[in-house]
């Protein structure tokens, strides 16, 4: 992968994260596109941004992600039930 693929692919992870669509299919089906080999270094470097956007979320949220919200945190254990029972 060079410099110019991994931009590609961070603005492609950068823009679809926060839409509701899958940002790694978008990712691989761009590296696809790209012609990026499906290495140990490309794998990291996915994970890598993936981790990135995830923390960027986390730092918009952070007031909405607190244990003093803890209405917040009932919903989401009660959203993950159904998973977890699965």
């Amino acid at each position: 992968m060079d410099i110019f693929q991994a931009i590609i692919i961070g603005i492609i992870e950068g823009f679809t994260e926060f839409l509701p669509i899958s940002s790694t299919g978008h990712m691989i089906v761009a590296s696809k596109f790209l012609g990026v080999a499906e290495t140990d270094l490309t794998k990291a470097y996915e994970v890598i941004i993936q981790f990135a956007a995830i923390l960027a979320v986390m730092l918009i949220y952070r007031e909405k992600i607190t244990f003093r919200k803890i209405n917040l945190w009932m919903k989401l254990l009660f959203a993950f039930l159904p998973l977890a029972i699965v």
